[in-house]
């Protein structure tokens, strides 16, 4: 069997706007093929830049467009990728902060929350894909959580806007550290809506996460309206007594002030990369 039947049927797939198939889909297309005319065939497609593999049993068809970046956006195949591998999901942090808007820098990875066991972090082509789990997430993500976000595939699950601030807080080493959690906030907070926040957020996240938002928000970005309805919320959600917290997590620093409304020790201090002041 000839393996240039291979590339009539990828173009073929693309024809019909579809950006990716299943290993499964192949082999039914290709009966008579081998096991090893069927791998040289996908090699091939590979080295010519028409297909690119997303996953073991799930490839990617790469148009003209994406040909050199030997690989697709995330965001128009994580969707399909995830239920390949029957994983509830979310796109989170960085990445979902882009989809708002919050874009200071581009990130150099497409995080994925999940539930454990996560699949295994991968790189492909120029973009690597990191996947995470929250433990809070292993009986699944709330709905009230995503937001259902088009694209040219179809939807994409991304954590809502203030489901993002919560956990770009909780994930601070993970998104750049927290100025730079800082300036995506200061884009971000125009597509948050904390009167919104969910009741049941307060038992995914820790009541720090909060604490911390909130400082951010009223005394760093001057976010008053946003940092109010935060407080309201934890206020309503949280009935125990707040304990200090400090700002950075591990830092040895010296706390010479603090925050009393939002139990702050002030152990750092914060700079926004839009403020150099």
């Amino acid at each position: 069997m000839q393996t240039r039947g291979i590339r009539p049927w990828i173009q073929e797939q693309m024809g019909r706007g579809r950006l990716y198939v299943t290993r499964d889909e192949i082999l039914a297309a290709f009966p008579d093929y081998s096991s090893n005319a069927l791998k040289n065939a996908l090699m091939r497609a590979v080295a010519d830049c028409i297909l690119a593999y997303g996953w073991q049993g799930f490839y990617l068809l790469l148009p003209p467009a994406y040909a050199k970046r030997k690989t697709l956006p995330p965001m128009l195949y994580i969707d399909a990728l995830m239920r390949y591998l029957k994983k509830p999901y979310c796109v989170a942090l960085l990445n979902a902060a882009e989809t708002y808007g919050a874009a200071h820098q581009k990130p150099m990875s497409f995080t994925v929350m999940t539930t454990n066991p996560p699949p295994r972090s991968r790189q492909t082509g120029m973009m690597r894909i990191h996947f995470t789990a929250k433990r809070e997430f292993n009986k699944g993500i709330p709905g009230e959580f995503i937001r259902k976000i088009k694209v040219q595939t179809g939807y994409v699950s991304v954590s809502t806007p203030e489901i993002t601030s919560l956990s770009l807080i909780q994930y601070h080493d993970a998104s750049g550290g927290l100025s730079h959690v800082l300036t995506v906030m200061e884009e971000l907070i125009e597509s948050c809506h904390f009167e919104s926040l969910p009741e049941r957020a307060i038992r995914y996240f820790p009541v720090s996460c909060f604490q911390r938002l909130g400082y951010m928000l009223e005394e760093l970005l001057g976010a008053h309206s946003q940092a109010d309805s935060l407080r309201e919320y934890l206020s309503a959600q949280w009935k125990k007594r707040l304990q200090y917290v400090p700002l950075a997590v591990g830092l040895k620093t010296a706390c010479t002030r603090r925050n009393s409304k939002w139990k702050i020790q002030i152990n750092t201090q914060l700079q926004s990369d839009f403020n150099d002041t």
